[in-house]
């Protein structure tokens, strides 16, 4: 209740949009956030700024961002809450259609339009198209076969590329499952990314470990960097993103 604005935001957070009713949560020093009655959005936002997921004691303020799985944008909202200005250029790629228009009202209510690039995608290890499971829960939408619908499907580094983007600083993943098929690739986009927290969904952390170390990047446990995800740095750039004593770092 700390982090709640106002009364309706706190009632909506404790009781849950109903079925048939949207409504807006207000959080201290958050961008208004808007959830859709009847889906998971609510359970989206519960998760980043209650249970504080992506809380760090290291400073987070990237200038550029690659959100794979932006979801509604709570993780943008969190993001442009702690790097203000310093943010230029977010990259937003969500592949379900409904979310993917939540994005992008979420966008131009925050006024980020100028500074957000919005695709409608899955990320995945090739380019091409994939079939996309279009119901059940919406945060646990994903690609699969049989799904009810179709998108499109880019490479991490395809995305950078159609962006504009020649590096980035972070790049959050969290594309229920989809990472079984992108990080095997890790190694043709490594040397344009910084930092890389990813949500598993299946795979043991040891796995993440081997992927992102054979790559050149430090690989942090959860709780190390980012407070529920694990997280890798490129070795070259650790000192960048590592407030002093970052003991939780050594080898």
């Amino acid at each position: 209740a700390r982090n709640v604005r106002d009364y309706a935001s706190f009632r909506t957070m404790r009781q849950g949009a109903a079925a048939d009713e949207d409504a807006i949560v207000r959080l201290r020093g958050v961008a208004p956030l808007a959830v859709r009655g009847g889906t998971t959005d609510l359970a989206t936002i519960w998760e980043l700024f209650h249970r504080g997921e992506y809380f760090s004691e290291n400073p987070i303020r990237p200038r550029t961002v690659l959100d794979l799985g932006a979801n509604i944008g709570s993780f943008l909202a969190f993001i442009v809450a702690r790097a203000g200005d310093i943010l230029e250029h977010y990259v937003a790629v969500e592949a379900d259609a409904g979310s993917h228009a939540a994005l992008a009202g979420q966008i131009d209510r925050m006024q980020l339009n100028d500074r957000v690039t919005l695709l409608h995608a899955a990320a995945w290890g090739h380019d091409g198209l994939v079939s996309f499971a279009d119901s059940g829960p919406e945060w646990g939408r994903s690609v699969v076969a049989g799904g009810g619908a179709e998108v499109e499907a880019l490479r991490v580094d395809s995305i950078l590329d159609r962006a504009g983007m020649d590096t980035c600083e972070l790049v959050k993943m969290d594309i229920e499952g989809g990472e079984d098929d992108v990080l095997p690739g890790l190694a043709t986009w490594a040397d344009r990314v910084e930092v890389l927290t990813v949500e598993l969904h299946g795979q043991p952390d040891s796995w993440l470990r081997e992927m992102v170390e054979a790559a050149g990047f430090r690989y942090l446990a959860r709780g190390q960097f980012f407070r529920h995800h694990p997280t890798a740095i490129r070795e070259d750039v650790v000192d960048k993103w590592v407030t002093a004593g970052g003991e939780a770092l050594s080898r």
